[in-house]
């Protein structure tokens, strides 16, 4: 599927798999992905996209690939759902809606495990050990392609500094409920701020203040620590970069002290380059000092 497609991409440009990987990524780890036998790391993925050089045409070639799994996450979805109601009958229909659909993807006989599982689970019987080792892969399958759209939409945008794909990106995230668990609200506030510091680096307003209005609202889980410091910190950026608002760059120097009081080096590191690109995208000089701190 996906692999496939990005080595099509590779032989019409004219790039040896060699070229295309550098020292990013292993020759087995590509050939597996290219096999559909094994996913890739969201940055490892990424990478292959950069050294591609990418057109939109093409990643329209991509997205659409994606957007075929959405399907399978959105009935994969249901199928939990109607486990924790305890609905069985709806379980039932959902096997035989498949059944009856008669589709060709390795995810619907996932699926049919899952489903089988939950309802003899729902019928009390004994679970075979393994019936519970497909359900631990099914439901691996269902994160990694969550992760995937998210990461690979928000991160395109990243590539192509496009302010109409960006909106159409946060549309697309906009949908997404960040209220939700911890580990599905993290990536939708990564991509989230993915979006917005490619808005800042527009100089679009509108779509900063858009993107930064939902990361607000957002009732962040309290796990969340990294992306609770990256949303002050943005919206602090925000005031002081797009806004002008003098007072937001003495709120930042606070902020920076408490994060290295804290030694929350990771978070100081990144949000501290930010700082240094917005500097200079938007011609200002650093005021604030690194070493001071």
């Amino acid at each position: 599927m996906l692999g496939e497609v990005i080595d099509e991409i590779r032989c019409k440009k004219g790039l040896t798999i060699k070229e295309m990987l550098g020292s990013k990524l292993s020759r087995s780890a590509y050939d597996a992905f290219r096999s559909d036998s094994m996913n890739l790391r969201v940055e490892h993925f990424m990478c292959l996209l950069n050294r591609l050089h990418v057109i939109p045409i093409e990643v329209i070639l991509l997205s659409k690939e994606l957007s075929k799994l959405s399907f399978f996450l959105n009935r994969g979805e249901k199928l939990v759902s109607y486990y924790n109601k305890q609905d069985k009958e709806a379980l039932l229909a959902e096997r035989a809606f498949l059944k009856e659909a008669n589709l060709d993807s390795k995810f619907v006989q996932h699926m049919f495990w899952a489903l089988d599982f939950f309802i003899a689970d729902l019928e009390k019987q004994t679970i075979p050990e393994k019936e519970m080792q497909r359900m631990k892969q099914f439901f691996l399958e269902i994160e990694t392609w969550y992760r995937y759209e998210l990461y690979l939409f928000a991160g395109i945008g990243e590539l192509f500094l496009d302010g109409d794909f960006l909106r159409m990106v946060l549309s697309a995230l906009s949908k997404q409920q960040l209220n939700i668990n911890s580990k599905k609200q993290a990536l939708a506030l990564n991509c989230l701020h993915t979006v917005f510091l490619n808005a800042l680096t527009l100089r679009d307003q509108d779509l900063a203040l858009h993107t930064l209005n939902l990361l607000l609202e957002a009732e962040i889980h309290p796990n969340l620590t990294y992306e609770k410091h990256y949303t002050c910190v943005l919206r602090l950026m925000y005031c002081y970069f797009l806004e002008e608002e003098e007072e937001s760059l003495d709120l930042l120097n606070n902020y920076y002290r408490i994060l290295s009081d804290l030694h929350c080096d990771h978070i100081f590191r990144i949000t501290w380059e930010w700082y240094e690109k917005f500097c200079l995208i938007y011609e200002k000089p650093m005021k604030l000092k690194r070493d001071v701190y």
